[in-house]
């Protein structure tokens, strides 16, 4: 899958709202796949999982940017996107530190765990708090390389072709997620830092 940098080429604001559209993306894509987990995990499909109101997910939406602005076109390390097997391990890394970072912060600095892998049958190569798990960081890297191939390749080309309107969906689907976090966390006392 090796790509023309090149033809990646991005001026700075088609690359943040490539980025903007990628975080809503993943946040979404990130509350369809841990609610079909749930679904088959309790065998119930839980509409408010995540607790923002919306299906979005920020731990997926906020992982998406840091894989896009690393990876993605004009990324720092965009030249491994030429090396597949490189750039999953590479992603796999990313992704667990931003994960158990997130996971840490919330469970050690304010008493809230928000996930936990230690559950039977998906628990596999754990972390002792439950934090990280082999088969969230392999999950996470897969979406990733979804992400800088297809995903990318796909939002591109709609951004190509249909530059404004891409430009304010991007950013006005942003502007629903903020709002939904805000009135989560700030207004109705649901979020950890309330």
């Amino acid at each position: 899958m090796p790509h023309d940098s090149a033809d990646r080429t991005l001026d700075q604001q088609d690359r943040l709202a490539l980025i903007a559209s990628a975080f809503v993306i993943a946040g979404v894509l990130g509350w369809l796949y841990e609610a079909g987990i749930g679904l088959v995990e309790r065998g119930w499909f839980d509409p408010e999982h995540g607790g923002l109101g919306i299906p979005f997910l920020q731990i997926y939406g906020f992982g998406a940017v840091a894989i896009e602005l690393l990876f993605g076109a004009g990324g720092r390390w965009e030249r491994l996107l030429e090396r597949p097997l490189r750039c999953f391990l590479a992603i796999c890394a990313l992704t667990a530190m931003l994960e158990y970072a997130a996971g840490a912060a919330m469970l050690y600095g304010f008493g809230i765990q928000t996930w936990d892998y230690r559950v039977p049958g998906w628990d596999f190569l754990c972390t002792p708090d439950g934090l990280l798990c082999l088969r969230g960081v392999l999950s996470f890297a897969v979406m990733g390389l979804l992400l800088v191939y297809p995903v990318d390749t796909l939002l591109r080309r709609l951004q190509g072709r249909w530059p404004r309107a891409f430009a304010c969906l991007a950013w006005g689907a942003v502007a629903c997620v903020v709002m939904a976090m805000v009135k989560a966390y700030a207004l109705d006392g649901r979020g950890a830092f309330k």
